[in-house]
């Protein structure tokens, strides 16, 4: 073996077993050892004792879009049965510090930890040469390489996730300890459904508690009429959020509307503009969130009401798109970035295949068969677009954490800290 291949991995080598010794320090009493395990720190290795086994073998990349790297295997040794919720927060909490002593100890290879088809994988500037240098394979066909550019840098936007993809979680274990789990996976915003009866100060003084901020809110078109529009932008101003967006409540054509369909579009349109001037008289944002039908509702002309909407209204109209759904309708969420471009704050990135057997809401993980989003391909469009939050939002395990820890794993490595 090459001596600075050596180095490197040698660098890597001594990254894991601190990766390893902090999930110790974390979690190392949650579960029984298996019986052939030595206690924490008896073995040579780390790898060789405790609850946590992390390791790395190298990978040359075929099948894989992500071309040569490191292959990650991390496991829990016990017999014991572990819930899937835990082994992803194991997972997520690994990788993000991992993550963060690569970024340490070898900044110049510009190492990236990612999601690949079968696990977590190491991939960036492996080359034995001289650092910076990086490796490069084709990417495959309808991808975008992330052994180059794409993979050697990261993106401005941060993390958020939308509490509805929590909502039974949080009946069951309260809003306060909600914010409290989601900051402890790493996110930096919440997007708000619903305020669980709790006052603008309480709302406020939860998310300062935990250092998180409020990204959005959903709210259904009923608050952005009359008094009720003042109301509402007060109330989000009092916790430091001031976009306010309709995720479908009042934008379907009403079941008493006694026009043709067209003149709904059109007055639509024409609400949401004068709402948004209204609204930024508070000093709020108003806009729209997709889901699939409106790319499948169309004007007489064959217009879509996406692109009616859209065409129709000022770019104080913000445009939240969901990346899952529009790509779950056969579309391409970047083109709808170059198409109407800046006026995207936030998108929902969420994968693709609900409905469909086998989803499970975790990004990067699309249903069996059916077209994933595009992430690689989506990343740098919207940063050009100036999109300043990916906002996750999963809609599988409304009862646990079990989608929304993985899915911030996935975006992690993509974003700067």
């Amino acid at each position: 073996m090459d001596i600075r291949t050596q180095q490197m991995e040698g660098q890597l080598f001594e990254a894991l077993e601190r990766t390893d010794a902090e999930m110790e320090r974390r979690y190392g009493d949650r579960f029984e050892l298996h019986p052939a395990r030595l206690p924490h720190g008896k073995a040579a290795t780390r790898q060789y004792d405790g609850l946590f086994s992390l390791s790395a073998g190298f990978s040359a990349g075929f099948g894989s879009q992500f071309g040569p790297g490191y292959a990650l295997d991390l496991r829990l040794v016990t017999l014991e049965s572990v819930p899937e919720s835990f082994r992803a927060q194991f997972e997520a909490e690994a990788v993000d510090f991992l993550q963060r002593e690569l970024d340490q100890s070898m900044p110049e290879r510009r190492l990236k930890i990612v999601r690949d088809v079968n696990g977590w994988k190491i991939v960036g500037d492996l080359s034995i040469g001289t650092a910076g240098a990086a490796t490069s394979t084709p990417a495959p066909s309808g991808t975008t390489s992330t052994t180059g550019d794409n993979m050697n840098r990261t993106y401005k936007a941060k993390i958020a996730v939308q509490l509805y993809s929590i909502h039974q979680y949080t009946q069951a274990v309260g809003l306060k300890k909600t914010i409290e789990d989601v900051a402890k996976i790493g996110y930096a915003g919440i997007e708000f459904a619903g305020y669980w009866n709790c006052s603008s100060a309480e709302l406020k003084q939860m998310l300062d508690d935990n250092g998180l901020v409020a990204c959005g809110t959903h709210v259904n078109t009923d608050q952005f009429k009359g008094d009720a529009l003042k109301a509402a932008c007060e109330f989000n101003l009092g916790f430091g959020n001031n976009l306010l967006i309709c995720p479908g409540g009042g934008n379907g054509i009403p079941k008493d509307w006694d026009k043709p369909a067209d003149d709904w579009w059109k007055y639509l349109a024409d609400f949401y503009a004068k709402v948004a001037d209204e609204a930024a008289k508070f000093g709020c944002r108003v806009g729209l969130h997709n889901h699939a039908w409106e790319f499948q509702t169309k004007l007489s002309d064959g217009t879509l009401m996406w692109d009616y909407f859209f065409s129709n209204t000022p770019k104080s109209v913000c445009m939240e798109q969901d990346v899952g759904w529009t790509t779950y309708a056969g579309y391409d969420p970047c083109e709808q970035y170059l198409k109407y471009p800046g006026r995207s704050l936030t998108l929902h990135a969420k994968e693709n295949g609900l409905h469909e057997d086998g989803y499970d809401a975790i990004l990067g993980k699309p249903a069996p068969g059916a077209k994933g989003v595009e992430w690689e391909k989506l990343f740098p469009v919207a940063e050009k677009d100036g999109v300043e939050w990916y906002v996750v939002e999963c809609e599988r395990h409304f009862d646990s954490l079990e989608a929304i820890t993985p899915s911030y794993a996935f975006l992690k490595p993509y974003f700067q800290a």
